[in-house]
């Protein structure tokens, strides 16, 4: 249980380092993502969440192939876009999972196809074992809101299959000891195969007081200490989530504010223009006004020279 759980940690952490690289090309002014190591990064992580824990078919059982969640893509893709995806040169359901990952992040659909699978307890049950790393309600959560806060706005202009490939293990050096000591103790070794962890062995012998040191164990005091920088650098994916969400809040109260200041330019112009119309209306009477006096007194004085004639 305990290796499960280190192992679904692991993926999130893989994804979450991922998903940063990639936001760190927007941030240092690209305004387009295209095929790099980052990207194939992604891609091969999302293909590890979603092979985790799947139920292996008949046919991949009895041909020995490698587990795919092809049969689940297809269920839940529309059908154009699994005939774009048949329609490349590609061979194996993995690649065409591969390229249905890439065809997800190009598209922004990647996050609803998470959503749709983890809502889905029916679907869940048929493609998955209970142990997945979907079925597990909070990992399956933090990975849909790290896929559609922190990737799904951006542009991917990328190619739906690839040339790169996922990279080797490398095998561990051969160890280095002296001629007179004596081993005392071997690391464990242990494999998982779709999520299950297969059984560790280790030998034991006496014990003695020589010292002997390996490449290997120089090496993984070097990875350790490379986890725990990344450790402090885990809350930066869910940091730059949350600033997206402040941005997009600023950008609509200056929106608001825009057109608040928009519709009180206009009412001014509008109740100016008002009052030049009331000022004219107003000057336009008096004027009348004049008139119509002016026409009296002269029409008085014309029949006032009439009288004064006869």
């Amino acid at each position: 249980m305990h290796d499960q759980l280190n192992d679904l940690d692991d993926l999130y952490r893989t994804l979450s380092n991922a998903v940063e690289e990639i936001q760190g090309q927007i941030a240092q002014g690209s305004d387009v993502i295209w095929n790099c190591s980052a990207v194939d990064k992604l891609c091969f992580c999302m293909e590890d969440i979603f092979n985790h824990g799947l139920k292996e078919g008949l046919l991949s059982w009895a041909s020995n192939n490698q587990v795919s969640f092809w049969s689940l893509a297809n269920k839940i893709t529309c059908k154009k876009d699994i005939e774009d995806i048949n329609r490349l040169r590609i061979k194996g359901d993995q690649e065409r999972c591969l390229a249905w990952i890439r065809q997800g992040l190009k598209e922004n659909t990647l996050g609803s196809y998470l959503n749709v699978i983890t809502q889905d307890e029916k679907l869940l049950r048929e493609f998955y074992y209970s142990h997945a790393f979907l079925c597990d309600r909070e990992n399956a959560v933090k990975v849909k809101d790290l896929i559609t806060y922190g990737i799904s706005h951006l542009d991917f202009d990328i190619s739906l299959s690839s040339s790169s490939r996922r990279p080797m293990e490398v095998e561990a050096k051969p160890v280095i000891i002296a001629a007179d000591a004596i081993i005392t103790h071997l690391p464990d070794r242990s494999s998982h195969v779709n999520g299950y962890g297969s059984p560790s062995s280790s030998w034991n012998g006496c014990e003695n007081s020589a010292q002997w040191y390996t490449q290997e164990t120089r090496s993984l005091k070097i990875e350790e200490t490379g986890k725990k920088k990344k450790k402090r650098k885990k809350t930066s994916v869910a940091m730059i989530a949350e600033s997206a969400d402040v941005e997009e809040s600023q950008y609509i109260e200056k929106v608001i504010q825009m057109h608040r200041d928009w519709t009180w330019t206009f009412l001014t112009k509008k109740l100016k223009q008002v009052k030049a119309q009331m000022k004219m209306i107003k000057i336009l009477k008096k004027v009348k006004s004049l008139i119509i006096y002016h026409c009296q007194v002269l029409w008085t004085q014309r029949k006032k020279r009439v009288q004064n004639s006869l």
